[in-house]
């Protein structure tokens, strides 16, 4: 058995699918981060219609690099991050609301240059985090947030700094009953000297916040993450790290990398 391709799909700067549910039916989502040389363009949500995925809704999007689908008391909703033009301080992103028919926009949040959403609920309350960062040719300290749903929108709930690096990733995960989010580090400043010591930093759910309890050190100064995933086998949990390059001197790239797998302990 293998894969084979099924369908081909047009798409502008594809940056992430997003697979979803709704009343037995079928959806995808793609996050496309430009159109021609704009980055105001529009994502498609893809409809299965029995035998292939068919166009269903446009949604206008600036930069979108993620979309992210949960679900609160039976109603179904998409956040996607805009990252913008990477100019600008203040981004917005959006979250729309299924509302029977088609997805309308329900609220907007000033974030930085966002990257990654991530859903995730501890005791019945609903929190989002958004990985933001950073603004292109600024020493811009940047700090990413956690929204906590407050009944009928998000309101701003914990700030995470992350200094002059950029988050882009966040992964939620549970280990013996406790709650941990990992937020992928990366930094775009420029080569090896400017790279930070910790391409992850790990925090706690400590019953009112989240706490930051530890870090994953990069194993070469020039080592960045573009995303986590955590993995249990056998009860065994584990992180896979998504490096994407290391910046050698010069500034040039090193794409040929053993990816790295980390075991709780």
């Amino acid at each position: 058995s293998a894969f084979a391709i099924a369908q081909h799909i047009a798409t502008f700067g594809a940056q992430d699918w997003e697979h979803f549910e709704i009343d037995g039916e079928h959806y995808l989502a793609v996050a496309s981060c430009r159109f021609g040389s704009s980055v105001d363009s529009a994502s498609v949500i893809y409809h299965w219609n029995g035998t292939s995925f068919t166009e269903f809704q446009r949604i206008q999007t600036n930069a979108a690099q993620d979309w992210k689908h949960f679900a609160i008391d039976g109603k179904h909703y998409l956040a996607v991050a805009n990252l913008g033009d990477g100019s600008e301080s203040q981004v917005e992103s959006t979250i729309h609301r299924w509302n029977g028919t088609f997805f309308a926009e329900f609220q907007r949040i000033q974030t930085n240059p966002a990257r990654d959403w991530e859903h995730f609920d501890i005791d019945g309350e609903h929190f989002l985090a958004v990985a933001t960062g950073p603004v292109f040719g600024t020493s811009t300290e940047m700090e990413s947030q956690i929204y906590r749903w407050e009944g009928t929108s998000f309101a701003q709930f914990q700030r995470i700094p992350t200094g002059q690096s950029a988050a882009v990733a966040w992964e939620h995960f549970e280990i013996d009953g406790m709650h941990y989010m990992a937020l992928a580090i990366h930094d775009f400043r420029g080569g090896p000297s400017t790279h930070r010591q910790d391409f992850a930093m790990i925090y706690a759910w400590e019953g009112t916040f989240l706490a930051e309890v530890g870090s994953i050190p990069a194993q070469v100064a020039s080592s960045d993450v573009s995303a986590w995933k955590h993995v249990e086998v056998n009860d065994m949990h584990y992180l896979a790290a998504a490096e994407p390059y290391r910046t050698m001197s010069g500034f040039e790239r090193l794409w040929s990398i053993d990816a790295r797998m980390y075991r709780w302990t």
